[in-house]
């Protein structure tokens, strides 16, 4: 693939993760490149990244890009990953190109989307441990009482 732009450089890198195609991923990388992400990822270098990061490629079974949009040297890039156990994610990621390689990118996480079958044995695990908690005077179950002066203290209970 021809590296003319940003969203060459952008595709080209999501190829390598779907591949684990580290050598692929390393040629379109700054030596200075910096990683960022929710992950406690401020600025890491490289070298950080291929430690921290590359392993998680095993989990991937595909990448699918929703939104790319590029202007100049940046790009933001909007996909969805799914796992090789079924899980999904949605993430955003911002590039920053120079000199025709990845200077910087930082991840904007959505959180992890469970396969159906693993969600609903969590939620009925979840449902059999929790008891309804009493909200006020009334014996109003939390979450359940609409009553003007117990909203504020059910929004406490919650949480």
């Amino acid at each position: 693939m021809k590296l003319d732009n940003a969203s060459d450089l952008v595709r080209k890198c999501f190829s390598a993760w779907e591949t684990k195609d580290r050598e692929a991923l390393e040629g379109l990388l700054a030596e200075d490149f910096t990683f960022t992400s929710p992950n406690d990822d401020d600025h890491i270098s490289k070298d950080e990244y291929w430690k921290k990061c590359w392993p998680g490629s095993e989990k991937i079974r595909a990448i699918r890009i929703d939104k790319l949009f590029e202007k100049g040297d940046e790009a933001f890039v909007r996909y969805e990953c799914e796992l090789k156990d079924g899980a999904r994610f949605r993430n955003t990621e911002y590039f920053r190109i120079e000199g025709k390689k990845i200077k910087e990118v930082e991840v904007y996480s959505d959180r992890v989307q469970q396969p159906p079958r693993l969600a609903r044995r969590r939620r009925d695990r979840a449902d059999a441990e929790v008891e309804p908690r009493v909200a006020g005077p009334h014996g109003c179950r939390s979450g359940q009482c609409d009553h003007v002066h117990h909203r504020q203290h059910n929004l406490q209970l919650n949480r």
